[in-house]
């Protein structure tokens, strides 16, 4: 059954997330660990800062550069999703 702070949820993880308001394409430019906080990406014109997914893990993003994501130390993982590597 789906309660009130499921939907409250995704609302806010919706208005809080670039994918939520845009699409974004671009990839990762070299393999990840689950605790890097940095991601090289091909194209950082692509993003915006808030929530993005990458595979089934949600990340925060707090700086966007050309060609890389900054995150918070909490930013791997978020809402209760795992951080993973990814390739």
């Amino acid at each position: 059954m789906t309660t009130f702070k499921d939907v409250a949820d995704q609302v806010h993880t919706f208005l809080h997330s670039g994918t939520g308001i845009q699409e974004q394409l671009t990839w990762l430019t070299a393999d990840v660990a689950d605790s890097d906080v940095v991601l090289p990406i091909n194209d950082g014109t692509q993003f915006s800062l808030g929530i993005t997914e990458v595979d089934q893990e949600l990340i925060y993003v707090s700086t966007v550069g050309t060609d890389n994501l900054g995150l918070p130390p909490f930013g791997r993982g978020f809402r209760g999703t795992t951080a993973t590597p990814h390739s």
